[in-house]
């Protein structure tokens, strides 16, 4: 049933829930711990310089 567009995952496939609990795949949390990684750069950077 799941279909492969361009040799990449549905969205929907990233995570699954079972037993009242969210699982999330390896890379979906490698991404998703990447960009707040960023976002914390972002505003140390930001911070150092007095605009934020």
């Amino acid at each position: 049933m799941n279909e492969k567009i361009d040799g990449k995952k549905s969205g929907a496939d990233n995570f699954m829930a079972m037993d009242g609990k969210l699982f999330f795949t390896k890379r979906l949390e490698q991404k998703v711990f990447f960009v707040m990684t960023m976002i914390m750069l972002l505003a140390g950077v930001l911070a150092k310089i007095g605009l934020f």
